[in-house]
């Protein structure tokens, strides 16, 4: 299903002088469009290492997230739904999170900073972890990994948006 910016949206925004959010927003729109894999193929052989195939993976499980939240706060605009409306985006700020601590973890590992084994870890945890396992019956629960804690999401996407200070402030001061 195409992603549909509601004319309610685009309205308010260009109402409100903000043609460039209104670009942005476009810009998001063809992003998803563009990227949206409907199915995800592993490669015919198994390599040594799966690293780029689970971490293609979970980029990709991201992307699909971000779009569904897209269409979700578009939905929560036409019917006028506030509260969906923040947990759309708060959702959406968890999956860039998630996103930024990967990418730092990957750099890491490509700085030599980290071992193999270890990003291969934080990997399994950002696409497994489970917090709650007391449900679980015939489980080795010892097996599943824990989520990785929402703090290093927030430290991470700090850390990375942090490099773009400039650029982020320009867009934040042009919506408030």
């Amino acid at each position: 299903m195409k992603l549909i910016i509601p004319e309610k949206l685009t309205s308010m925004l260009l109402s409100s002088g903000n043609e460039i959010e209104t670009r942005l927003l476009e810009d998001l729109v063809s992003f998803h469009e563009e990227r949206y894999i409907k199915k995800h193929k592993p490669l015919p052989e198994r390599p040594s290492r799966l690293l780029g195939q689970n971490g293609l993976h979970y980029l990709q499980m991201c992307l699909f997230r971000s779009r569904s939240l897209v269409d979700g706060f578009f939905v929560s605009v036409e019917s006028d739904n506030p509260i969906l409306s923040a947990l759309t985006t708060r959702a959406h700020f968890e999956v860039t999170g998630g996103i930024a601590y990967f990418l730092k973890k990957l750099k890491n590992f490509y700085n030599g900073v980290i071992t193999y084994e270890q990003i291969d870890e934080s990997l399994g945890r950002l696409n497994l972890g489970i917090k709650t396992k007391s449900n679980l019956e015939g489980v080795e629960i010892e097996r599943i990994p824990d989520p990785v804690n929402v703090m290093s999401f927030i430290q991470a996407a700090d850390h990375e948006f942090k490099k773009n200070k400039q650029q982020r402030y320009y867009v934040f001061s042009r919506i408030l």
